[in-house]
């Protein structure tokens, strides 16, 4: 027996299998896993999920993106490990530039508050 649940690939929790009135059922060898291109096309969608986000904040998303589309390429080729790699990789560069451009808006206001607390001081 096989069973794929295509709503959510991804459960988390228990399994539990289920006989009628009055029989019995003996289960041998019973495996559960996640299909290696499943988890690479989930990781993807996490991917494009951040790039836009990423877009929201204007964030810098040209590298990301390029190699979100390189993961593609890698999946459709078969290449299962670079695919996977290269998702995780677009992820992470869209992580880290939207922590650089937070960071320097960080930077911006505060510039922009120090003169004013200065003069405040100043009047003071």
């Amino acid at each position: 027996m096989e069973c794929v649940d295509e709503d959510d690939l991804f459960l988390s929790g228990p399994i539990g299998f289920e006989c009628g009135p009055r029989s019995h059922a003996y289960f041998d060898d019973v495996r559960v896993t996640v299909v290696h291109v499943d988890y690479i096309k989930l990781l993807i969608e996490e991917a494009e999920v951040a790039i836009d986000e990423a877009r929201l904040v204007k964030a810098d998303v040209v590298e990301a993106e390029s190699m979100l589309e390189e993961a593609r390429g890698k999946l459709a080729t078969g290449d299962l490990l670079s695919a996977e790699r290269l998702s995780r990789d677009a992820a992470a560069k869209v992580i880290a530039s939207m922590a650089d451009k937070v960071s320097a808006t960080q930077a911006s206001l505060s510039e922009g508050q120090q003169p004013s607390t200065a003069r405040a001081r100043a009047r003071q």
